[in-house]
């Protein structure tokens, strides 16, 4: 895993992340915060059908939201790399 600061662009607005987890590991999607995703206004939730296998190989989360978001990072020098678009997985407990 790698961990990053970032920032999310939503419309005009642009939200400061501290601490973003980076699981290469993560074969089946990526992954964010309900919570998270619940204290940005704009950001519209689509239902979806998706289940995950957390990471002690036993545990199943069935999701039904996704979002898609604008998001950069931060490379080791502290410059920001041009704006991604990705698709997250809600889970509403991350």
């Amino acid at each position: 895993m790698v961990v990053r600061e970032g920032q999310i662009i939503q419309g005009d607005n642009t939200y400061y992340l501290p601490k973003l987890t980076l699981d290469t590991g993560a074969s089946c999607g990526n992954y964010i915060g309900g919570e998270l995703v619940d204290r940005i206004p704009g950001l519209r939730k689509k239902p979806c059908k998706h289940r995950a296998l957390l990471g002690d190989g036993q545990t199943h989360v069935d999701i039904a939201y996704n979002v898609v978001l604008q998001l950069r990072l931060y490379d080791d020098d502290n410059c920001l790399y041009d704006p991604l678009t990705v698709e997250l997985y809600i889970i509403d407990t991350l």
